[in-house]
Protein backbone atom coordinates (compact mmCIF):
# COMPACT_ATOMS: atom_id res chain seq x y z
CA UNK A 1 0.00 0.00 0.00
CA UNK A 2 2.52 2.27 0.89
CA UNK A 3 4.58 1.89 -2.64
CA UNK A 4 0.83 2.99 -4.22
CA UNK A 5 0.71 5.99 -1.88
CA UNK A 6 4.26 7.05 -3.25
CA UNK A 7 3.64 6.69 -6.77
CA UNK A 8 0.20 7.99 -6.51
CA UNK A 9 1.94 11.78 -5.01
CA UNK A 10 4.91 11.44 -7.21
CA UNK A 11 7.30 10.50 -4.51
CA UNK A 12 7.95 7.00 -6.46
CA UNK A 13 11.18 7.53 -5.95
CA UNK A 14 10.98 6.67 -2.04
CA UNK A 15 10.14 3.47 -2.84
CA UNK A 16 13.48 2.25 -3.86
CA UNK A 17 15.20 4.66 -1.74
CA UNK A 18 12.60 3.36 1.88
CA UNK A 19 13.34 -0.03 0.33
CA UNK A 20 9.69 -0.54 0.16
CA UNK A 21 8.44 -4.56 -1.03
CA UNK A 22 5.50 -4.67 -3.47
CA UNK A 23 4.49 -2.87 -6.56
CA UNK A 24 2.24 0.19 -6.90
CA UNK A 25 -1.48 -0.70 -7.83
CA UNK A 26 -1.54 2.20 -10.27
CA UNK A 27 0.68 0.13 -12.46
CA UNK A 28 -0.90 -2.89 -12.17
CA UNK A 29 -4.35 -1.47 -12.77
CA UNK A 30 -3.55 -0.83 -16.19
CA UNK A 31 -1.90 -4.24 -17.51
CA UNK A 32 -3.40 -7.55 -18.30
CA UNK A 33 -3.35 -9.91 -15.05
CA UNK A 34 -0.23 -12.02 -13.96
CA UNK A 35 -0.05 -14.81 -12.81
CA UNK A 36 1.74 -14.11 -9.44
CA UNK A 37 1.32 -15.00 -5.48
CA UNK A 38 -1.38 -11.89 -2.88
CA UNK A 39 -0.69 -12.13 0.15
CA UNK A 40 -3.05 -11.18 2.57
CA UNK A 41 -3.72 -11.42 6.22
CA UNK A 42 -6.00 -10.46 9.04
CA UNK A 43 -5.73 -10.35 12.89
CA UNK A 44 -8.39 -9.57 15.54
CA UNK A 45 -8.56 -9.40 18.81
CA UNK A 46 -10.31 -12.74 18.94
CA UNK A 47 -9.03 -16.18 18.27
CA UNK A 48 -9.57 -15.68 14.15
CA UNK A 49 -6.10 -15.23 12.95
CA UNK A 50 -5.81 -15.69 8.91
CA UNK A 51 -3.99 -15.29 5.94
CA UNK A 52 -4.98 -15.66 2.08
CA UNK A 53 -2.64 -16.33 -0.87
CA UNK A 54 -4.14 -15.97 -4.19
CA UNK A 55 -3.12 -16.71 -7.37
CA UNK A 56 -4.75 -16.48 -10.52
CA UNK A 57 -6.51 -19.84 -10.63
CA UNK A 58 -6.32 -20.53 -6.87
CA UNK A 59 -7.69 -19.34 -3.29
CA UNK A 60 -5.85 -20.75 -0.01
CA UNK A 61 -7.03 -19.36 3.24
CA UNK A 62 -4.62 -20.69 6.28
CA UNK A 63 -6.47 -20.23 9.58
CA UNK A 64 -3.94 -20.78 12.72
CA UNK A 65 -5.46 -23.34 14.38
CA UNK A 66 -8.35 -24.42 12.08
CA UNK A 67 -8.59 -26.56 8.79
CA UNK A 68 -7.61 -24.40 5.47
CA UNK A 69 -9.65 -23.56 2.72
CA UNK A 70 -8.75 -23.94 -1.00
CA UNK A 71 -11.07 -22.33 -4.06
CA UNK A 72 -10.65 -23.46 -7.76
CA UNK A 73 -11.53 -19.88 -8.51
CA UNK A 74 -12.01 -21.23 -12.44
CA UNK A 75 -14.16 -23.73 -11.97
CA UNK A 76 -15.79 -22.13 -8.34
CA UNK A 77 -15.77 -18.16 -8.86
CA UNK A 78 -18.29 -17.69 -6.12
CA UNK A 79 -16.20 -20.09 -3.59
CA UNK A 80 -18.96 -22.41 -3.11
CA UNK A 81 -16.97 -25.44 -2.82
CA UNK A 82 -13.76 -25.70 -0.18
CA UNK A 83 -11.55 -28.32 -1.18
CA UNK A 84 -9.37 -27.25 1.46
CA UNK A 85 -9.59 -30.61 3.20
CA UNK A 86 -10.20 -32.79 0.06
CA UNK A 87 -7.35 -35.74 -0.14
CA UNK A 88 -7.35 -34.87 -4.17
CA UNK A 89 -6.10 -31.55 -3.18
CA UNK A 90 -3.34 -32.25 -0.78
CA UNK A 91 -0.98 -31.43 -3.02
CA UNK A 92 -2.04 -27.72 -4.31
CA UNK A 93 -2.41 -26.90 -0.22
CA UNK A 94 0.92 -28.27 0.21
CA UNK A 95 2.19 -25.87 -2.42
CA UNK A 96 0.64 -22.71 -1.05
CA UNK A 97 1.31 -23.29 2.52
CA UNK A 98 5.07 -23.18 1.10
CA UNK A 99 4.58 -20.71 -0.33
CA UNK A 100 3.18 -18.26 2.85
CA UNK A 101 5.77 -19.95 4.81
CA UNK A 102 8.70 -18.65 2.77
CA UNK A 103 6.75 -14.81 3.25
CA UNK A 104 5.96 -15.28 6.83
CA UNK A 105 5.56 -17.38 9.94
CA UNK A 106 1.90 -17.69 10.41
CA UNK A 107 2.23 -18.31 13.71
CA UNK A 108 4.60 -15.99 15.01
CA UNK A 109 3.44 -12.94 13.09
CA UNK A 110 -0.29 -13.81 14.35
CA UNK A 111 1.32 -13.81 18.07
CA UNK A 112 3.06 -10.41 17.36
CA UNK A 113 -0.17 -8.87 16.42
CA UNK A 114 -1.66 -9.69 19.13
CA UNK A 115 0.77 -8.66 21.70
CA UNK A 116 0.65 -5.68 19.51
CA UNK A 117 -2.60 -5.55 19.90
CA UNK A 118 -3.21 -6.44 24.16
CA UNK A 119 -0.40 -3.34 24.61
CA UNK A 120 -2.43 -1.51 22.36
CA UNK A 121 -5.62 -1.91 23.92
CA UNK A 122 -4.61 -1.53 27.57
CA UNK A 123 -3.46 1.63 26.60
CA UNK A 124 -7.32 2.51 25.95
CA UNK A 125 -8.50 0.42 29.18
CA UNK A 126 -8.33 -2.63 28.31
CA UNK A 127 -10.10 -5.38 26.00
CA UNK A 128 -13.18 -5.57 28.03
CA UNK A 129 -13.81 -1.85 27.80
CA UNK A 130 -13.04 -1.65 24.50
CA UNK A 131 -15.74 -4.61 23.61
CA UNK A 132 -18.25 -2.42 25.22
CA UNK A 133 -17.77 0.88 23.41
CA UNK A 134 -17.37 -0.68 20.30
CA UNK A 135 -19.29 -3.33 18.06
CA UNK A 136 -16.45 -3.74 15.78
CA UNK A 137 -14.25 -6.61 15.96
CA UNK A 138 -10.69 -4.34 15.58
CA UNK A 139 -8.32 -2.61 17.35
CA UNK A 140 -8.98 1.27 18.00
CA UNK A 141 -6.67 3.76 15.80
CA UNK A 142 -3.96 5.39 18.45
CA UNK A 143 -6.46 8.74 18.44
CA UNK A 144 -9.80 6.99 19.51
CA UNK A 145 -10.35 7.25 23.48
CA UNK A 146 -7.43 9.70 23.56
CA UNK A 147 -7.88 12.59 26.41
Amino acid sequence: MSTTILDAVGASEGIEELRLPGTSLRGLASQPSIDRTVLSEFHTYGPDAFYMLRDLRHKFVYYVDAPPQLFDLQLDPEELTDLGTASSHARQRAVFEARLRAILDPELIDEEAKADQARMAGHFGGFAMLRRREKAAFTPPPTLGAD
